[in-house]
């Protein structure tokens, strides 16, 4: 007769549990990378947003040195004009 250990019952059960051991792995291992890609995707987007960062930064110091040389202009002719009525004498 077949021991008890050998039915196909316990045969099922043993084969149930390794099935359902490697469907938890999986699901756990599943589970890490979607956090992984989602830390990696956020980091990502850190990159583009430095990025833009660093664009806008440059636009406004090439609009700061624009005004600078438009002051440094207005500033030569008002000179200019000061020493053209006398004003250096």
């Amino acid at each position: 007769m077949n021991a008890p250990e050998h039915s196909g019952a316990a045969i099922a059960a043993e084969r149930a549990e390794r099935v359902a051991s490697r469907a938890a792995a999986f699901n756990a291992a599943s589970r890490a990378a979607v956090r992984a890609a989602s830390r990696a995707f956020d980091a990502y987007a850190a990159v583009v947003a430095a990025r833009q960062a660093v664009k806008d930064a440059r636009a406004a110091s090439r609009t700061a040195d624009t005004a600078l040389r438009a002051a440094d202009a207005a500033h030569d002719a008002a000179r200019a004009a000061w020493e053209a009525e006398g004003g250096a004498a």
